[in-house]
């Protein structure tokens, strides 16, 4: 399956005045000439990042003033649902303290799960960003869900991306982090169980996009006036960047 979101076109009032934009998740066969299979309502918001769990029984999405969604779309035994489960809904700053009107209502900027699926965040526009660990491997049931941390809303330093990855430290282990860019121009890696900062990349830019690679041994960020750049996630240094002057990326 693949799963396409966003705003698909402007809707209209019942007077025929111009309304919003009529925000929609839908999952396409890509084996079987791209025919659609399912579609979730977005509540006429547009999406800005959606997920498919490991697994691949639940999709999660956020958006423009959209709470963060989970549905499962197959039941255990694989076969792939003909109506979506909602299992999972959580506000941007739900419980946060001293939310502010804007951040009641914050963009949610990503929405991943985690490579070993057993984490699940979201990071906003005010600032805010939000870790979850389910008690039971594969569920995302609301009640076998548990907040790991969380960093508050803070309209200072928004938050445009977040994803997760296997970093190895050693050639037995591997850790899982993290990974969130920020407008101030930086990459944080923490540890999802408690927050701790693991290191700090310097991009010099606002960073408006990450990807690991499929070894997850290298980090891709997409900063602003900056370009492209490949940093080995392991030593945080950076190996590579792409430029061009006459295009900004975003």
């Amino acid at each position: 399956l693949r799963a396409v979101g966003g705003a698909s076109k402007a809707s209209k009032s019942a007077d025929g005045s111009a309304g919003g934009y009529e925000g929609l998740l839908a999952l396409y066969d890509v084996r079987d000439g791209w025919r659609k299979r399912l579609t979730l309502d977005a509540e006429n918001n547009s999406i800005f990042d959606c997920c498919f769990s490991p697994c691949g029984r639940f999709v999660a999405y956020g958006g423009y003033h959209v709470a963060l969604k989970v549905f499962m779309i197959r039941a255990s035994d694989g076969e792939l649902l003909a109506d979506a489960k909602l299992v999972l809904m959580m506000r941007a700053a739900e419980g946060a303290r001293g939310g502010s009107p804007r951040a009641r209502t914050s963009v949610i900027t990503s929405a991943p799960f985690s490579p070993c699926g057993h984490y699940l965040a979201f990071s906003t526009r005010s600032g805010g960003l939000r870790v979850m660990r389910t008690r039971a491997h594969g569920e995302w049931d609301e009640r076998a869900v548990d907040e790991t941390f969380r960093i508050d809303e803070d309209e200072e330093i928004p938050y445009h991306a977040c994803r997760f990855s296997h970093v190895p430290t050693t050639a037995e282990v591997a850790c899982e982090f993290v990974a969130n860019g920020y407008t101030l121009g930086s990459v944080v890696l923490r540890r999802p169980e408690t927050g701790e900062i693991a290191c700090v990349i310097q991009c010099g830019a606002p960073v408006h996009g990450l990807a690991f690679s499929p070894h997850h041994d290298v980090l891709l960020v997409v900063a602003t006036d900056v370009g492209v750049s490949l940093f080995h996630a392991a030593s945080s240094a950076e190996a590579c960047r792409f430029a061009d002057a006459d295009r900004p990326f975003c």
